[in-house]
Formats: C-alpha cells, sequence, structure tokens
C-alpha cells in the first residue's frame, strides 16, 4: 500500500469538529459542535462506558452490566453497535493510532487500583500493561503525544503508557468528566455532567464550552468521522469485477483508504481523486473509455483532480491499496474516488466502481 500526503488547503474550509457521545443509558448519539445539537442515533447496549476510534475509522466502546462486561464496535456510519469480546470492567478508553486501544481497568470495588489495559481489537487479546496507583480514574485519552486521565478524587493525571502509572498533573483541575477526546485542532475536550468543558493542559483550567444542555450522563466523546457510498459499476480485472471500498479515519485530521480488488500482481495503477461525479472539464460524467481503450463496459466516474500511482500487491488476484492523509483543512470536504488498473494482457484495463467519500 502506499501512503501519500494530500494537501487541500485551498479546497474546504476549516470547520467546528462533530462528534459521537455514548452514554450510560445506551444512547448513540452525534453532536453538531457548531450548535450543540445532540442527536440520538441509535442505542441497545446498557452501561456503555467510553468511547475510542481505531486506525480503520471503527468507534470501540465497552459495555458495563455486571456480571457482562464486553467490548462493543460501534459502525463509524450508522451508530449500530454490537456486541465484541468479552471484557474486564473498563472506566476509559483511548487510541493508540493502530489497532490497539489502551483502557482504565476498574479491578473489584471502587476501593481498588485501577490498571492500564492494551487491547488489540482484531485478536480481541486484552493485556494489563500495570497498575496505576488510583482508584477513581474514570477516562482516558492521547492528547499531545501524552496519556490524560482524570480522577474524581485527586483530578487531572498523567499516566505513563509503558508502566501504568498515573500521576497527579494538576489536582486543581476535578470534576464529574466521565469522557476526554483529543481533537483535531489541539483541544482536549470533556464532558461534565452537563456541559462540554475544554481542559488546558498546559496551565490546568477547566473553560466551558457553549450552553449548559442539560444532564446527560455521557461516558465516552470522540471526534465523528465521515462516509464511504459507492457508486456506479467497474469492469472486469483479474478476477471478476474491479470493486472498489474506501475506509480509514474519515476526519480532518485522518487517512482515507482505498482498496479494489481481483487485480493481477505488480501491475502499474492509479487513484483518482476528485471533487466531482457529474462532469469534468465541461465533459459529463459517467464517460465511457471503451472507444479509446478497447476495454467492455469501463468508464471515467470521477474527475481526476489529483492522480496518485501505486503498484497491485504480489499476488494474483490481489488488491490495490492507497493511502491518503487528511489534514485538518480537509473537514468538510466531499471526494469521489476510483482505481484504475493496468491488467493482462496489455494493455488491458480495469476501472473500479467510484465511491462518494465525505470528510468531517
Amino acid at each position: 500500500m502506499r501512503t501519500v500526503a494530500l494537501v487541500l488547503s485551498s479546497l474546504a474550509p476549516l470547520l467546528a469538529q462533530d462528534l459521537v457521545v455514548v452514554s450510560w443509558n445506551g444512547d448513540i448519539s452525534r453532536v453538531d459542535a457548531a450548535t450543540g445539537v445532540i442527536t440520538t442515533v441509535a442505542s441497545g447496549f446498557y452501561g456503555l462506558n467510553g468511547l475510542a476510534l481505531d486506525r480503520d475509522g471503527c468507534y470501540w466502546s465497552s459495555t458495563n452490566n455486571p456480571p457482562n462486561f464486553q467490548l462493543v464496535r460501534i459502525d463509524p456510519t450508522t451508530l449500530t453497535a454490537t456486541a465484541g469480546p468479552a471484557c474486564g470492567d473498563f472506566r476509559g478508553l483511548a487510541a493508540t493510532g493502530n489497532s490497539r486501544l489502551w483502557a482504565i481497568e476498574q479491578i473489584g470495588d471502587m476501593s481498588s487500583i485501577d490498571a492500564l489495559v492494551m487491547i488489540d481489537t482484531f485478536t480481541g487479546q486484552q493485556t494489563r500493561i500495570g497498575a496505576t496507583g488510583r482508584t477513581g480514574l474514570q477516562s482516558l485519552a492521547l492528547h499531545a503525544g501524552e496519556l490524560w486521565a482524570m480522577d474524581i478524587h485527586l483530578g487531572l493525571m498523567r499516566l505513563d503508557p509503558a508502566t501504568g502509572v498515573a500521576t497527579v498533573a494538576f489536582p486543581n483541575v476535578r470534576g464529574n468528566i466521565q469522557g476526554l477526546c483529543a481533537m483535531p485542532n489541539g483541544d482536549l475536550i470533556g464532558f461534565e455532567s452537563d456541559r462540554f468543558v475544554r481542559v488546558d493542559t498546559q496551565i490546568g483550567v477547566i473553560s466551558q464550552i457553549g450552553p449548559t444542555v442539560g444532564f446527560l450522563d455521557v461516558r465516552g466523546l470522540e471526534v465523528a468521522v465521515g462516509s464511504a457510498t459507492p457508486f456506479g459499476q467497474g469492469c472486469t480485472a483479474a478476477v471478476g469485477v474491479a470493486t472498489l471500498t474506501a475506509g480509514g479515519v474519515l476526519a480532518a485530521p485522518g487517512q482515507l483508504l482505498t482498496t479494489s480488488t481481483g487485480h493481477y500482481a505488480n501491475r502499474p495503477a492509479l487513484l483518482l481523486l476528485g471533487l466531482d461525479d457529474a462532469s469534468w472539464n465541461g465533459t459529463a460524467l459517467p464517460l465511457s473509455v471503451d472507444s479509446w481503450l478497447g476495454t467492455n463496459g469501463c468508464s471515467l466516474l470521477v474527475s481526476p483532480d489529483a492522480i496518485v500511482a501505486g503498484l497491485t500487491s504480489t499476488s494474483t488476484p490481489g488488491p490495490l491499496q492507497f493511502g491518503i492523509q487528511l489534514g485538518t483543512n480537509a473537514a468538510g470536504l466531499q471526494l469521489f474516488a476510483q482505481h484504475v488498473a493496468l491488467e493482462r494482457p496489455e494493455p488491458r484495463t480495469s476501472w473500479s466502481n467510484g465511491v462518494r467519500v465525505q470528510i468531517r
């Protein structure tokens, strides 16, 4: 897979970042960061606690309904939740930047020492890194390269990711903050009883964001990611039709991952990225390329405003993958993606379906 940086400074304004929040009663909601409007989208698992976003753009929470504790996977588009592997009594979750998550685990009752845990979301394996030395940790976030948690008794804590040990950073920064989230603009925000707050980890100050919204037992919050919707029809590759999907963390900053299947090995290929799926330089889309290239049922579906070159995988049939880094100024952008690969016998090419990508 090839990963490149895409500069979008002139293509999208910097917008307020929407949020996803989970509540103890099982509600999963979207928050419009510009207006503060909270809309419940899904529910079902009582006792949701913690929320984190993995590298592939999937949300994870945990359900705390003794004696049953389990991880919960939340679809980033529909926000529907499905049961995952059994787990401990997790009180906070934080992303690591890959398929693993950190968690705060309460071991025993509220007087017992909490532990820092590493979770592999692919295998379900959970490894205790070490004891935190604290009993009241209720949230967790990776912010500015450091792990932060809120101890409801002792204040804002800094955790050592190698040992799990928690150190009091600001004892005066305390409150019923049950969820923390590192924002793309560099802020660390949380939810305290009935309001969103900004937590300044430089000087140790909490300030309210926007109006009081009323009591909500929010237990986790994360940035909202966008959506990827396929459209159009691909044409024949090495095996079957070239079929394109897109995923990754579709937020700003984040990463767009595009994958198509069924290609010959080690073949030159392109990722086409555009801002339109209706026209290109005055020509209507989709545009058949059959008369030019001798293909059968192949079409250009997106305006090729940016083109990235790469190679298919080393096996036949195999995938073609690209990774695009999204900067903070990509928030709110709509992109259209399509793959093109040189198949065998040359000069036969395959053209995938398109995918409409909305970045939050």
